[in-house]
């Protein structure tokens, strides 16, 4: 549905407007259902509600008129009525709204070319210093582009672990420590105890071909740190809730797109990388939470870009999600503590409200940090956030939460809701919980209006460190 539509519509009644009986009483509804309809939805979704409601609705039966009648009700003209000027000027009103928004989006869709043009340039001439380059900094902030979002987001992840598509071949072919689908291996538990990958204290070698040289090199593919062997029962234990933690995840990562889910286009490789993932890193393994990431990943690169960039994601310490898939409950209650301390700073009206009624933004933490953003808000939200915290580093996501709230509190009222809207809102996808539409303009502006930068986030988890030990009854 687009503007051109309803412009079609109106021009119908227009011609069908020599019939006074048909034109009012059509058009009348159109009018009356557009200025019901909610103000918190956007023009165009209020017009296609209308028309919807329009098309749905029974019309008044409408004698049709003859054209052979000698009827003085069909063949004279009738004086337009105060009724139809109003309805008529009701009519311009919408159709000039429609041109302005139409024109918005014709501003909006060419300035996303020029900036598509002046990223492929910086593209063909990239080097790693360009992501501290004022003018690339200041381009990437307005959001990428959809079609270079996924190499712009290679190029600031990286790939620390140098992984090659060799190694990932491997991974790929090497027994599965557990199986997708829920059936089992064709290994017993005690061939995988003695597997290579099984042991957590050994980094087993693979020798592989270098791609550039052609010379033979050794790589390793880690498997934890931790030294002690896992037993068979405890093993079997993780691997089965593995496989259950994971088929059920497959199924509620972005239902609504069925990219992922079994007989969707990504499901095989979402499956492939997960797998691979958990025998690279066993000491990490599979937690919920991680399909989400992946999946916005999947969405914009290919299979073997993903796992790498999936892989550096949750192992590398530029970023916060290697805290938390690993378990790490000391680094969890500092990343809540340290919003707790910003929260107090920026938004001290609404830290007394959630002291006040008790909640605890560790629930939003997990939620908000694990998936970084990506369950609680619409696909194209959600990749800007990512835009943004990908440029930034780590630090970012509590400017980008802080912003969250403020924006909420502006245009969601969220200082007025009960601890169960507050709760409902903050842990479910914002725009359905609410039923409202997000700005995604206000809340971009909302996020970069927050003054916070990486020493100020280090002088917040160094208060929250101390605060930490404080409760613990620990003294520095």
């Amino acid at each position: 549905f687009g503007p051109q539509h309803l412009v079609a519509l109106f021009r119908h009644h227009i011609i069908l407007s020599q019939s006074v009986y048909i034109y009012p009483l059509l058009t009348h509804h159109i009018i009356h259902l557009f200025h019901t309809m909610p103000k918190k939805f956007s023009l165009l979704s209020r017009l296609k509600s209308t028309l919807q409601s329009t098309a749905e609705a029974p019309l008044p039966s409408i004698e049709a008129p003859n054209p052979h009648s000698t009827d003085d009700k069909f063949t004279k003209s009738s004086p337009a009525t105060p009724q139809c000027l109003h309805l008529h000027k009701d009519q311009q009103s919408i159709i000039n709204a429609i041109k302005h928004e139409k024109q918005i989006q014709a501003a909006k869709e060419k300035k996303m070319h020029d900036h598509i043009l002046k990223w492929e340039y910086y593209l063909s001439h990239w080097k790693d210093s360009l992501l501290r380059d004022k003018k690339v900094q200041t381009l990437w902030k307005m959001g990428l582009p959809s079609r270079v979002r996924g190499v712009l987001w290679q190029k600031a992840i990286g790939n620390e672990s140098r992984i090659t598509r060799d190694l990932f071949e491997i991974l790929k072919r090497k027994k599965s420590t557990f199986i997708l689908d829920g059936s089992e291996s064709s290994s017993s538990i005690e061939d995988m105890k003695h597997s290579p990958v099984a042991h957590k204290d050994e980094a087993p070698l693979t020798t592989t071909k270098n791609s550039d040289s052609g010379a033979e090199e050794s790589e390793e593919v880690p498997s934890g740190n931790s030294t002690s062997e896992p037993s068979p029962v405890a093993y079997s234990a993780d691997r089965e809730g593995s496989i259950a933690l994971i088929r059920l995840d497959l199924e509620r990562t972005f239902p609504h797109l069925r990219v992922f889910q079994k007989g969707g286009p990504y499901h095989n490789s979402f499956k492939t990388i997960l797998e691979c993932f958990t025998k690279y890193r066993l000491d990490i393994g599979y937690v919920q939470g991680q399909s989400f990431l992946l999946a916005m990943l999947l969405l914009n690169m290919e299979t073997y870009e993903a796992f790498v960039c999936f892989t550096t994601m949750l192992t590398s310490t530029r970023y916060h999600f290697n805290d938390f898939f690993r378990m790490d409950l000391q680094a969890v209650q500092l990343h809540s503590e340290t919003l707790r301390i910003l929260l107090h700073q920026h938004l001290p009206a609404l830290y007394s409200n959630f002291k006040r009624m008790q909640i605890d933004v560790s629930v939003f933490v997990l939620n908000w940090f694990i998936t970084l953003f990506s369950k609680s808000f619409p696909l194209e939200i959600s990749s800007r956030l990512w835009d943004l915290y990908l440029l930034h580093g780590s630090w970012y996501i509590y400017q980008e939460t802080l912003g969250i709230f403020k924006f909420l509190i502006s245009d969601f009222n969220l200082l007025n809701k009960s601890f169960e809207e507050c709760m409902f809102l903050l842990s479910h996808d914002i725009q359905k919980a609410s039923g409202q539409e997000i700005d995604e303009t206000r809340l971009f502006n909302s996020i970069l209006s927050i003054h916070l930068n990486e020493q100020k986030i280090v002088v917040a988890q160094e208060q929250g460190r101390k605060a930490l030990l404080s409760s613990n009854g620990v003294t520095e």
